[in-house]
């Protein structure tokens, strides 16, 4: 049986970056979706799907990190977060933001790639005989 590939869904408001990033993992194998603001990510998680793993920039504008979480709990959306920053770690609360990590910019790609398949593997160990595509 095949393996699927795992479905990252990237959230940067700075297109270089998101662009670069979905880029780079489209090449090593992940399905991705990248999207400027969280309202855009939202509305597609609407029909009750969850990707894999989540790249929520901490700084997103407009509706910010916490209350990002906060509707996707409301969507019933598990997927782990990989909250990506250039902020102090220390001002981050990740008790409430559930997060999986946190990925420090500037990143190396090699530590990026590694933090990716690690959070995105979780699912793995809860989703056993889960048939989304």
């Amino acid at each position: 049986m095949a393996r699927r590939s795992k479905w990252v869904v990237v959230i940067d408001d700075d297109e270089g970056i998101r662009d670069a990033v979905s880029e780079l993992l489209t090449d090593e194998g992940y399905r991705v979706d990248s999207f400027k603001t969280a309202e855009e990510a939202l509305a597609g998680f609407s029909n009750g799907t969850s990707p894999d793993l989540i790249l929520l920039d901490y700084l997103i504008p407009m509706m910010g990190a916490e209350r990002f979480v906060k509707e996707l709990d409301a969507l019933e959306v598990a997927a782990p977060i990989l909250l990506v920053t250039a902020a102090n770690r220390a001002h981050i609360d990740t008790g409430v933001l559930r997060i999986a990590g946190l990925v420090q910019k500037p990143f190396g790609i090699g530590t990026f790639l590694e933090q990716v398949a690690a959070a995105a593997g979780r699912r793995d160990d809860s989703d056993k005989g889960d048939s989304n595509p």
